[in-house]
């Protein structure tokens, strides 16, 4: 016997979460999950429990801190801009509205980011931790924000 038969016939008529991403393998012909991707055998889905995402949405959330730590770090200098309620537009009008833009692309961001973590369960390894690596990106994003507007 194969090991395409053994695992068809361990899985038959048994629920049992894929070692990558927890999508129930029940009845599955084949050796691949049909979810992730991921090359399956009976060793696999009987030693490995699905793989946490909690670690990946940590680094994620750390990431958001970070460039929102950065984005903070900045309001104190905005506030020292010459603002001009009427009248011609200057560049410290840019300059906040830059900022102001900045800050709520960022709890976009977060707001998404918490709607994802459902989500994320279901979905590979390789996807959680590219996103969780792009939230670090908010953070040179940030800082560039910062020397646009000309207070850093």
């Amino acid at each position: 016997m194969n090991e395409a038969e053994r695992l068809a016939g361990y899985l038959k008529g048994r629920d049992a979460p894929c070692p990558g991403c927890g999508y129930n393998l029940r009845d599955l012909i084949g050796e691949t999950c049909p979810e992730c991707a991921e090359t399956l055998s009976v060793v696999k889905i009987i030693y490995n429990a699905p793989r946490a995402s909690v670690a990946s949405m940590i680094v994620g959330y750390l990431g958001l801190a970070a460039g929102s730590g950065v984005l903070v770090a900045l309001w104190p200098r905005v506030m020292t801009l010459d603002v001009r309620p009427w009248g011609r537009p200057t560049w410290d009008d840019l300059r906040l509205l830059a900022i102001i833009g900045a800050t709520l692309g960022m709890v976009v961001v977060i707001i998404k980011w918490n709607d994802w973590s459902e989500e994320m369960t279901r979905r590979s390894a390789r996807f959680r931790w590219s996103w969780a690596a792009a939230c670090f990106l908010t953070v040179p994003l940030v800082w560039l924000v910062g020397r646009l507007v000309g207070r850093w």
